[in-house]
């Protein structure tokens, strides 16, 4: 199987509402680093990409035919607590302040403007979860 460089096999495809202000979220909120867009006649999003460390998240702007939708997803960063201020003040509702978890991870959740849930998480240990 050949893959794009930093896609997995499964590959989150947001579709939101104001994709640019999303793409912001994205970046300046939870740290992603901006890849690259493609814009339609009216300068809304077709395509856009942003990596989390090796792994890609790609989004659109929704339309009659592709209505928003929102989800659940887990975030791994190197500081949970820092990345959750950043998601918040950004614009992000708290809705789990960061607690260590008896999987060895330190989680937090916020709930973004476009109603999806971000696990905030931060690894303690490299052992496997179970």
């Amino acid at each position: 199987m050949i893959l794009p460089p930093d896609f997995g096999a499964v590959t989150p495809y947001l579709v939101v509402d104001d994709g640019q202000r999303y793409l912001r979220f994205l970046v300046e909120g939870l740290g992603g680093v901006f890849v690259g867009q493609h814009l339609d006649a009216h300068n809304r999003i077709r395509n856009a990409q942003v990596r989390f460390n090796q792994s890609t998240l790609m989004l659109s702007d929704s339309s009659e035919a592709f209505k928003a939708t929102t989800g659940h997803y887990l975030l791994y960063v190197d500081d949970v607590h820092q990345r959750t201020a950043a998601a918040v003040a950004f614009g992000a509702e708290l809705i789990q302040a960061a607690s260590e978890q008896p999987y060895g991870d330190i989680q937090s959740g916020v709930r973004d403007f476009a109603n999806n849930i971000w696990w905030i998480t931060q690894r303690l240990t490299p052992k496997a979860y179970y």
